[in-house]
């Protein structure tokens, strides 16, 4: 064996060692995905769906204007009931481009009473946009 192929095993050798090491020291870490969450292929009335529709609201902060329990507060409509105004499309479409909706008598006294109208949320991927609009319409 020459040294330059000792150098390479005693690399490879330290290298396991460290690496074998790091696996037995590292903590848990969960990292969710949203997107990956949404790739299975589990129907919106599924407990973890719901959950991670939840989850996915309040991190688009849907929560700090319709409320916790999305009964509405003083910044936003309640949300129960939607499945009276929207198809799923609409609703996706609704979620996308919210300001082209803007000119329809109900938003605007939506926008007489709150103030404010509701933000778009282009930039989210519409399978989740549609698992979001699943769990609004079956809310009820």
């Amino acid at each position: 064996m020459t040294n330059a192929q000792k150098w390479v095993a005693a690399f490879l050798v330290v290298f396991l060692a460290l690496f074998g090491l790091s696996k037995l020291t590292e903590k848990d870490r969960t990292v969710v995905n949203e997107q990956a969450v949404w790739e299975n292929n589990a129907t919106p009335g599924e407990q973890n769906i719901s959950t991670d529709v939840v989850s996915i609201m309040n991190n688009a902060k849907c929560t700090s204007c319709h409320g916790q329990d999305f009964k509405g507060s003083a910044k936003g409509p309640s949300l129960i009931g939607v499945n009276k105004y929207w198809s799923r499309d609409q609703l996706i479409n609704y979620l996308r481009n919210p300001e082209s909706y803007a000119n329809g008598d109900r938003f605007k006294k939506y926008m007489e009473k709150y103030k404010s109208f509701m933000p778009s949320f282009e930039e989210i991927d519409v399978k989740v946009l549609g698992r979001i609009a699943d769990y609004l319409l079956s809310l009820k």
